[in-house]
């Protein structure tokens, strides 16, 4: 067992050290007991049986007269093959959320793990659980995208090993503790946020990663311990943000720095007076780097995996870590030294360096409403918005959209972590977050430079689709008439109406909540895609007011 660097909250009871080094065997189980004085209970070393391939397993609650209560990472690793892992009524569990997480990432071809009747475990969506500690998630279930549920504050060893098919896993903010190899070897996982809450991260995180691309660290907790061995085989990954409020950590031009006087357990001196170089983004491009003057210490793998650095110069020559180059084709004897003219010069370096810390700040991407307040905005994962249009369920079922701004979350080209307020439509019966299409590609995509992403899942942009314009009145029957028109709005030449009367009718309608801006919007979109596929001379006017109005909202 390696050593949890978590341990002040996460307690084992039970040492392994304990266990009996040579196991009994019993049918189709080898087994010992937990080695406690008249204790009758044992512990599963491994499976000897037939593996049904594809199917179910079940753990069995007796062996040899003896109640199991536990089992060893090696047991699960002999499980492979099965398809769903059952946890049947009445199995209690021995030791804690930490033992049982590191247990299970032994195990990579389930689909799904059910509990049953169980005081302590529970599974959500076939997702195992231990109170508020997320234990496994199974390697092999299906879906890109995992919302974790709020009120999860423990993420347990190896909890997402191997998950093969996540691209993206949203962390609540109330996740407190990330432990080790809790992301090894997903695949296919492109981007990652660690929220503001999370007061630990265990070693090897993301691990074998190949597709990682950016990952955002908004805690600015101290003693997170981040470096090079959270991010092992990341060939993929070209950038790191942290919190600029974090005491302990800064990126500069895309480089992890440890700032003076942070811990650390690869460094034996533990804590330094100057900045340390802790991590260069294995897919950082660039042939050369110069280190900063400021800098006095290089850590362990440093460079590791980097395919793309040449040269590496210096104004003068730091300490070194004696594994600082493993894994780089580069090595200490080949940093050139090189000098600035005066001392001067040298600070006004180190001030350009230091001041260019691209961390995490907000920054209000769009002209209007500039002085607007984003800590007073809700923050909405993109993959939860949807666009009105989508068969208007809500409208169907008489429902009608609320406006609301909020902010999603971006990284621009500089790796600035950017809050970027937009306005939505929110339907308070079915809880769902619109966007209009239109606004969409007008207001937002403009801010997609060519390298700017958006954290989280992109947005669903489905076809735009009216099932009519029937509405619901006050007392429930429905209405025979365009809502439009029973405000009193007309459009095209018999109409008596200015462009100033038209803006005014539709402003009431939002004002007195009969409609929300942006279910206006998408009705006057789909007015003039309907009539403009073949548009008569009569319905020309019309277009061309439908279109001014849905400029003018």
């Amino acid at each position: 067992m390696f050593y949890n660097k978590c341990m002040g909250k996460t307690k084992q009871k039970y040492p392994r050290v304990d266990y009996q080094p040579r196991p009994m065997v019993f049918g189709d189980y080898t087994y010992s007991l937990t080695g406690f004085e008249n204790d009758k209970r044992c512990i599963l070393h491994s499976y000897i049986g037939h593996i049904d391939v594809g199917g179910d397993f079940e753990i069995p609650l007796e062996i040899n007269g003896y109640q199991v209560c536990s089992f060893t990472d090696h047991f699960c690793f002999t499980l492979n093959g099965i398809n769903r892992l059952i946890f049947p009524d009445g199995f209690m569990p021995l030791g804690d959320a930490f033992e049982l997480g590191q247990d299970l990432s032994y195990l990579y071809t389930v689909t799904e793990i059910i509990v049953r009747n169980n005081e302590n475990l529970t599974d959500i969506d076939g997702v195992l659980f231990w109170g508020h500690s997320l234990i496994k998630y199974p390697p092999l279930k299906e879906g890109e995208t995992y919302i974790i549920p709020s009120g999860t504050d423990y993420i347990a060893p190896g909890a997402f090993y191997g998950a093969r098919y996540l691209k993206s896993i949203v962390i609540p903010n109330t996740v407190e503790e990330i432990m080790e190899n809790a992301f090894t070897n997903c695949f296919n996982l492109s981007s990652i946020i660690i929220p503001e809450s999370v007061t630990c991260l265990g070693d090897s995180l993301f691990t074998g990663c190949l597709s990682l691309k950016t990952v955002v660290i908004e805690s600015s907790m101290p003693n997170l311990l981040i470096g090079a061995s959270l991010f092992f085989g990341c060939t993929s990954l070209q950038t790191v943000i942290i919190n600029q409020d974090n005491p302990d950590y800064c990126v500069i031009d895309g480089i992890v720095y440890a700032k003076p006087g942070c811990f650390s357990w690869g460094d034996k001196k533990h804590t330094r007076d100057e900045y340390r170089l802790v991590y260069y983004p294995t897919a950082k491009k660039g042939d050369n780097y110069v280190i900063p003057s400021f800098v006095g210490y290089i850590a362990e793998f440093a460079f590791v995996d980097n395919p793309y650095l040449k040269t590496i110069q210096a104004y003068s020559l730091p300490i070194f870590n004696d594994m600082a180059f493993k894994g780089s084709r580069l090595d200490k004897s080949q940093v050139d030294i090189i000098s600035l003219e005066s001392s001067s010069a040298v600070e006004a370096s180190n001030s350009a360096f230091l001041s260019n810390n691209n961390g995490i700040k907000n920054t209000n991407a769009t002209n209007d409403k500039s002085s607007e307040d984003l800590s007073e905005l809700k923050y909405i994962y993109p993959d939860v918005i949807i666009t009105v249009a989508d068969k208007f369920i809500c409208i169907g079922n008489g429902h009608h959209l609320k406006d609301k701004r909020i902010k999603i979350r971006m990284v621009d080209l500089d790796n600035h972590l950017i809050d970027i307020p937009i306005e939505v439509g929110y339907c308070i019966e079915c809880g769902r977050y619109y966007i209009y299409s239109d606004f969409y590609r007008k207001e937002v995509e403009p801010l997609y430079r060519e390298g700017w992403k958006i954290i989280g899942t992109q947005f669903q942009l489905p076809d735009m689709k009216i099932i009519g314009y029937k509405v619901r009145r006050n007392n429930g029957t429905m209405a025979t008439e365009s809502i439009f028109k029973l405000c009193g709005y007309t459009v095209g030449y018999n109409s008596p109406l200015t462009a100033k009367d038209r803006h005014s009718i539709l402003q009431g309608i939002i004002d007195k909540g009969l409609l929300g801006r942006q279910e206006i919007m998408s009705y006057l979109n789909h007015f003039i895609e309907f009539n403009g596929k073949s548009p008569s001379k009569d319905m020309t006017k019309a277009i061309d007011d439908w279109e001014e109005d849905l400029h003018n909202l």
